[in-house]
């Protein structure tokens, strides 16, 4: 299903020290989207563009069609699609009020993967790579539909993050733990490493070296983000994607230190 909201991603990007880079001498390779500055390029050339979001990822009906959305989104103008790359625990764990469901999950627990999730991130890339789509791939998420910021908590250790009698089923003093908690930083830096080092079952090619990705996103909706929290994951993706920046969408952008928000938006 390809929502029907349409935005400018580049409108709402996040460049995390992108400046830094080009001052430090990184060198453009063709056919990657790079940072000029505040505006994104293709081999030195403006690239702007629509995006939209593509719900692929969640249930085996919308999988299933995932060729065909794919295709509908190029037929249709879009340049850039933003899927998830994220879900924590199992299906029927931390579920909120709402029911919003889904059938797949990228890791039951710590340490066990479901290499199957990753394959299938595989197969859409291909096939947008194919259409002349780029993808932007969402690897955490605030809220608990996928697991989320609260999963990671319960996780290491922290309950009571996951509160039905709070708005959305999230108590958000607690739920900021993620954002200091040792146990719960190493666990989703484990998944960003999953990706900024995969190489594709499908082509062979490493994430890193793959001009189909457009980006990461480190959290979808993030509340409250500390900059400093947000600059440092994006360094992660950096060594195995050097190719990459970092955005972050954020729902209450209140401090960000050396993060350029441009804007932030939580509809789609």
């Amino acid at each position: 299903m390809l929502w029907a909201v349409l935005a400018l991603i580049a409108g709402a990007a996040i460049l995390l020290s992108m400046w830094h880079w080009r001052a430090a001498g990184h060198r453009s390779r063709p056919a990657f989207v790079q940072a000029d500055g505040p505006h994104f390029v293709i081999d030195g050339r403006p690239f702007r563009f629509v995006g939209a979001n593509l719900d692929l990822m969640f249930e085996e009906q919308t999988r299933s069609r995932m060729p065909e959305t794919v295709r509908f989104a190029a037929g249709n103008g879009i340049k850039v699609v933003r899927i998830w790359a994220s879900a924590e625990g199992g299906v029927e764990e931390g579920r909120p009020v709402n029911t919003w469901l889904r059938d797949h999950s990228f890791r039951r627990r710590p340490g066990e993967w479901n290499e199957a999730e990753f394959v299938f991130i595989d197969q859409v890339l291909v096939e947008a790579a194919h259409n002349g789509l780029r993808v932007q791939l969402c690897l955490a998420n605030w809220w608990r539909d996928t697991g989320g910021v609260t999963q990671y908590l319960r996780w290491a250790g922290v309950e009571g993050a996951d509160d039905d009698k709070y708005p959305f089923g999230i108590n958000n003093e607690k739920a900021m733990l993620f954002y200091t908690n040792e146990t719960a930083r190493r666990l989703y830096r484990e998944h960003v490493e999953k990706f900024a080092t995969r190489r594709n079952s499908i082509t062979g090619t490493l994430y890193r070296d793959d001009p189909a990705i457009f980006g990461y996103e480190l959290i979808n909706e993030g509340q409250c983000l500390i900059g400093r929290w947000a600059e440092r994951r994006a360094w992660l993706t950096r060594p195995g994607s050097p190719n990459r920046y970092g955005r972050v969408e954020l729902s209450f952008c209140r401090r960000a230190s050396r993060v350029a928000c441009r804007s932030c938006f939580t509809e789609y």
